[in-house]
């Protein structure tokens, strides 16, 4: 199976475009007229049997609650959890993460596709009458909205300074940008028994036919380095520069005979991935292979796992790769460690930012998008060759 769209949100950007401007165009408007509905506030079932979780963007956010989402199962053992997401790579993601019993997808393809699925998925959510709904979304309008009309008996949501959101919820959590992203969710859900201090480790079980397809893909054995040089068209200054990315892959073939690359990303993403390659001494090509658009999700998972280093931009691939433990160097720039930094271990995992007066710069305030134009930014031109030849080397050793 080929994925067609990026990996960091699951969706391709005409996908994410409609999506947007439904937000824009209808989510006020329908968020003021619900708020107005008047409503009793409920309690919280004390033994929920249905919890649903809406998470519509964000492929790598929704991976780094792999945690969170083994903790909500640990507390409510009985419950059945379902995951509301963007059909395309964030619903494979969702259908990877622990404890989850079930997933419902919305499709952005065009404005049609999204209002027959957003109407197949609400009847579907009123037929089962959820004991609670959580909405980890953060920017939209439309998420909140699709939580009030549910028809849950208890609605979790964070607070903003919106107030309309303020009267779609019943209980939760300021947002908060000075600690991690799966820390935010953790402590929304800690009504449901959710130990935000103490979160289970954030692995996510590969399934079996995508590990048969990798050992199809890779073979039995070999040393292979992943080297994702990609990163989301919504933000491009996240990439490293594609010269750089090639200098570290020839110097690490030149000082590793039996080191092999493979670069993964979807099909959209194949032509830079060959143009990576390119630009690599000709005597060394044959022992990288793209393998961008040859893979779905899972088997890009399973992938990552078998490879002795994942080196990569801040991305969903990323986050794939933490998930499933994989050595890994992740490179950062706009975005900040602290709100969505890995969480693999320190000794098998190295961050390197780019020091520079603005950065990071993405935040809920400018809703992450990038102040600079500039692509490479500033803060990615700011790590060098050497530091992250040092990084790969240091992992590799061990």
């Amino acid at each position: 199976m080929v994925f067609q769209r990026p990996l960091c949100y699951g969706g391709n950007v005409l996908a994410l475009d409609t999506l947007r401007r439904a937000d824009t165009w209808l989510g006020w408007p329908l968020a003021v007229l619900l708020g107005l509905w008047p409503r009793r506030r409920r309690a919280l079932p004390a033994a929920p049997r249905e919890i649903a979780v809406v998470k519509l963007l964000g492929l790598g956010s929704l991976l780094t609650c792999a945690g969170v989402f083994r903790g909500l199962r640990a507390a409510q053992p009985r419950a059945r959890v379902t995951v509301v997401t963007l059909a395309g790579g964030t619903e494979a993601a969702a259908r990877l993460l622990p404890g989850v019993d079930d997933v419902l997808a919305v499709s952005a393809a065009s404005p049609g596709a999204l209002l027959c699925s957003v109407w197949q998925v609400w009847r579907e959510l009123r037929r089962r009458r959820p004991d609670a709904i959580v909405d980890i979304e953060y920017f939209s309008k439309l998420s909140t909205v699709f939580c009030a009309a549910s028809g849950a008996r208890y609605r979790f949501g964070f607070r903003l300074p919106a107030r309309w959101r303020g009267r779609l919820i019943d209980g939760g959590v300021a947002f908060r940008e000075d600690i991690h992203f799966r820390e935010c969710v953790a402590r929304l859900l800690a009504p449901l028994g959710v130990d935000y201090r103490r979160l289970p480790a954030g692995r996510i079980a590969v399934p079996p036919t995508a590990e048969a397809a990798a050992e199809r893909l890779l073979g039995a054995g070999g040393d292979w380095l992943a080297l994702n040089p990609h990163a989301t068209s919504l933000c491009l200054q996240r990439r490293w520069p594609l010269e750089r990315f090639a200098e570290v892959a020839g110097a690490l073939l030149q000082a590793h005979a039996d080191l092999r690359i493979l670069v993964p990303g979807s099909a959209d993403e194949r032509p830079r991935a060959e143009a990576l390659r390119a630009l690599l001494p000709e005597a060394l090509r044959a022992r990288v292979r793209v393998l961008a658009g040859e893979t779905d999700l899972p088997t890009l998972a399973a992938v990552l796992r078998r490879c002795r280093l994942v080196l990569t931009n801040d991305t969903g691939v990323m986050h794939l790769a933490d998930a499933v433990g994989a050595p890994l160097v992740a490179l950062f720039g706009p975005e900040s460690t602290v709100r969505y930094g890995p969480a693999g271990d320190p000794d098998r995992t190295g961050v390197l930012t780019g020091d520079v007066p603005c950065g990071p710069c993405l935040s809920y305030m400018n809703r992450k998008r990038a102040p600079c134009e500039a692509e490479p930014a500033a803060c990615m031109l700011a790590i060098g060759v050497r530091r992250v030849l040092d990084a790969c080397e240091r992992i590799l050793a061990d």
